[in-house]
């Protein structure tokens, strides 16, 4: 049976500090393909588009059938309200506080970008300069920006600051390779992608790394495409990046949290010149080796991996003597005829006072129904416990077993004699919104 779960927090920040701390250690391999490196740390964002777990495991039923057993009914357990916060509470507001801070960020550089950005066509002695292959690209000027810019998502179009209309036609040239490269890649849409799940999933530093290193490998890959299909060489292009975007001053605070655009990242420069003046060669392809699909492959598993869970990771006492039972081929479930039921003591509600909603199902907001098959011996004390649906990976199942082994029933009786008999107890796990 396979079920899907929110995965708890702590967990999905595990994973992706195992997967960046993976690919930092595949950076360290010299000729590794930027194109690849940026698919894998890309891949690592966009894990955050799912944020569940899929527990996949064999359903485990009693060899009778389930109606065999009385059913006890109508208990709903719901977390007790607290005059304190809970931590779940604290980080609820935590995250509000935070994507509400970041979003509107967001939306501000947005919005002082387009009230400030005024292009004009390119002239025609600019154009003239055009490499072939980018002369269907859509070339504004503007005297906001001082360094060449990706706008827009819908219709993009490459915008340039009005001071390269004087530099020499080769290093016009690659600006415009570069930033073709960038429009031909989509890569203003997935920067917005990227942009966005960071926003959402602030809380988790290595989300932030990713981008970081995403942003690093795309700008590789357009110079990389750059230096191949011009004719300037890596020393004279690094100092082009060096003039451009060490000097630009547009909005350099929120450029990190820019949505529609791509204008360069002055942290990413020192790297991106030592790999042009030691690493590239002229003419890279950027196409796969059998290699690097095999790599590829391997980490696409590996995440999936990640997102499922081939049984329960933890395993407190109650769940260690479920298992111990279940393993047991001389206590079967068998039907034991009786004339009165057993019941607890108290009714229902002596069971709920003992169930306590487990704190990490109550952050990964975990809800449904444990049933439970338990055994009420002639004294009135449950010894023994088999799941019959589980919640896997949440604690409820290990809260039920705890809360009707601590409860006392009233026996069964049979010719007006206490006996043991096997009862189903359905628990319902329910949140208070």
């Amino acid at each position: 049976m396979i079920t899907v779960h929110w995965i708890s927090i702590p967990t999905l920040i595990l994973q992706t500090g195992v997967l960046c701390l993976v690919l930092w250690l595949l950076s360290a391999w010299k000729n590794i393909s930027p194109r690849l490196m940026y698919i894998l740390w890309y891949l690592i964002i966009l894990r955050h588009v799912f944020p569940f777990t899929l527990h996949i495991q064999n359903d485990r039923l009693p060899n009778i059938p389930f109606t065999l057993a009385p059913m006890i009914t109508d208990m709903t357990v719901q977390p007790a309200i607290s005059s304190s916060f809970s931590i779940a509470t604290l980080f609820q507001y935590f995250w509000i506080i935070g994507f509400m801070i970041l979003f509107s960020l967001m939306i501000l550089n947005e919005y002082l970008f387009r009230k400030q950005l005024k292009t004009t066509p390119a002239p025609d002695q600019l154009l003239l300069k055009l490499p072939s292959f980018s002369r269907r690209a859509k070339i504004q000027i503007s005297s906001y920006t001082d360094s060449p810019l990706s706008y827009g998502i819908i219709n993009p179009a490459i915008i340039l600051p009005r001071s390269a209309l004087d530099l020499p036609e080769s290093e016009i040239q690659s600006i415009i390779a570069h930033e073709y490269e960038h429009i031909r890649r989509h890569d203003v849409f997935h920067t917005m992608v990227q942009h966005v799940l960071c926003v959402l999933w602030f809380f988790n530093p290595f989300i932030w790394i990713a981008k970081r290193y995403c942003e690093y490998y795309r700008e590789i890959l357009c110079d990389i495409h750059s230096l191949n299909r011009t004719d300037i060489t890596p020393p004279d292009y690094s100092g082009l990046l060096l003039r451009i975007i060490g000097n630009s001053r547009s909005m350099r605070v929120l450029n990190g949290m820019a949505l529609t655009r791509i204008d360069g990242n002055i942290y990413n420069l020192k790297k991106r010149i030592v790999y042009l003046n030691t690493t590239y060669k002229k003419g890279v392809t950027m196409m796969f080796k059998m290699k690097h699909k095999i790599l590829l492959t391997l980490f696409v598993i590996a995440i999936v991996l990640t997102a499922c869970n081939f049984g329960t990771d933890e395993k407190s006492d109650a769940e260690n003597y479920v298992v111990r039972i279940e393993h047991d081929p001389d206590e079967e479930v068998q039907f034991i005829p009786y004339d009165t039921p057993p019941s607890p003591i108290g009714g229902t509600d002596a069971i709920l006072k003992n169930i306590i909603y487990p704190e990490k199902a109550k952050l990964a907001e975990l809800e449904g129904t444990v049933i439970i098959q338990a055994f009420v011996s002639e004294k009135g004390e449950v010894t023994k416990c088999k799941i019959m649906k589980s919640i896997p990976n949440s604690g409820l199942d290990e809260a039920a077993i705890d809360a009707v082994k601590k409860t006392k029933f009233t026996p069964a009786k049979q010719d007006n004699k206490d006996i043991g008999v096997w009862i189903a107890l359905p628990v319902v796990f329910r949140l208070n919104y």
